[in-house]
């Protein structure tokens, strides 16, 4: 702000006039935004010490070999499942055969106490084994130490979420948890924020498409209790995107009107509409329907076509493949104007079926006709 500036300002919104000449002024004026400065110097200093960059951290420098009764494994940032059966005994196994070749890393909480953020599986493993044998080598864990407060949180859930991801074979909901985890922790980072590249880093770092990681952290825009609905394959995962780009308000009464329904597409379409339709009511008067008669509406829709698994005996496959395409012609001639496609859908393993008409069992002409898509196509009587 310039001296003209300042002037402005005193005279518009505080009703004063100020000699921004007089050396009295002036040294005040200078002292203030010394003052300012040293203050948004001293704000900048605190968020670099706060959130430090993960290559700014050498983890490599404090390497000890610590007493496995002084260590803890985390289980609060750490919300990968813990190991299984298999996994603990592979573990196991190859710390009797070759010891713990790679490096724990591990928290100093300040209390002689340490937290293991990454390795929890070897730490168990070894703690079995030093249960069952007692012996020495099994004592300690060779760990890089990091100090608590050098630190943030998402930074830790990052290398936490890194090293997991490398190895394991992960749930839905662990991966869902893992792509907000990472992409807040971007976000909020200094390198990152606010830059088009967070995506490009997710998808290097995750192993996956940048396609993946859009969708999933869409989801982030989710009300809790939908979030776990996805994460838990109640509700769809095109669904949950559907609904995260509505406000929370909308999608508990989208959730909470469809219930087990959540996953019907074309109930989710029509509540998320905000077209109010003229329906006719008990006078039979057309009347423009209220958001309380369309939930009522939406919640007694059927959908518009419905899958069929039969399956056909092998001697009546035929029969019934040509009882289809009299189905078909008899509906093209009744709407002659309708899509021929829309009149059904049907599938088929195409390996088996040519092995059926190879046998006779199945006629060609007939497998054609059902192929069929041009109207005079379809009406057309069988060749034999």
């Amino acid at each position: 702000m310039n001296n003209n500036d300042d002037s402005r300002f005193y005279e518009e919104e505080k009703g004063l006039t100020i000699d921004f000449n007089d050396p009295l002024v002036q040294e005040l004026l200078n002292e203030v935004r010394e003052e300012k400065k040293k203050k948004e110097a001293l704000e900048n200093s605190k968020a670099d010490n706060n959130i430090q960059n993960l290559n700014e951290i050498d983890i490599f420098q404090n390497f000890q070999r610590i007493p496995i009764l002084k260590l803890r494994a985390e289980d609060k940032l750490n919300f990968f499942d813990f190991p299984d059966n298999e996994q603990l005994l592979n573990a196991i196994s190859s710390i009797e055969n070759d010891n713990i070749l790679s490096p724990c890393i591990a928290l100093d909480d300040g209390d002689g106490k340490y937290t293991v953020i990454i390795g929890r599986t070897r730490l168990i493993a070894l703690r079995a084994l030093y249960d069952v044998s007692k012996s020495d080598k099994y004592s300690t864990l060779p760990c890089f130490i990091i100090e608590k407060d050098k630190i943030d949180p998402l930074k830790l859930e990052s290398m936490i979420i890194s090293s997991n991801l490398s190895y394991r074979t992960i749930s839905r909901k662990t991966f869902i948890r893992a792509t907000l985890k990472m992409d807040e922790a971007l976000r909020t980072g200094k390198s990152y924020r606010g830059q088009m590249n967070v995506v490009n880093v997710l998808s290097e770092n995750l192993g996956v498409s940048k396609t993946t990681i859009h969708n999933n952290t869409c989801f982030k825009n989710l009300y809790p209790e939908a979030l776990e609905m996805v994460e838990n394959r109640i509700m769809k995962l095109g669904i949950g995107r559907m609904l995260s780009k509505l406000d929370h308000e909308k999608q508990k009464m989208i959730v909470e009107t469809l219930g087990e329904d959540i996953n019907d597409v074309e109930k989710v379409k029509a509540l998320i509409e905000d077209r109010l339709y003229r329906r006719l009511d008990k006078d039979n008067k057309l009347v423009k329907e209220t958001p309380e008669t369309k939930i009522e509406r939406v919640k007694s829709m059927v959908q518009s076509s419905l899958n069929l698994t039969i399956t056909v005996p092998m001697r009546y496959v035929n029969d019934f493949l040509t009882l289809l395409v009299k189905y078909k012609r008899d509906t093209a001639l009744s709407n002659p104007t309708a899509v021929c496609r829309a009149f059904f859908k049907l599938s088929y393993n195409e390996r088996h079926m040519m092995q059926y008409v190879n046998r006779g069992l199945a006629d060609q002409n007939v497998l054609d006709k059902l192929k069929a898509k041009k109207f005079d196509d379809v009406i057309a009587k069988i060749v034999r």
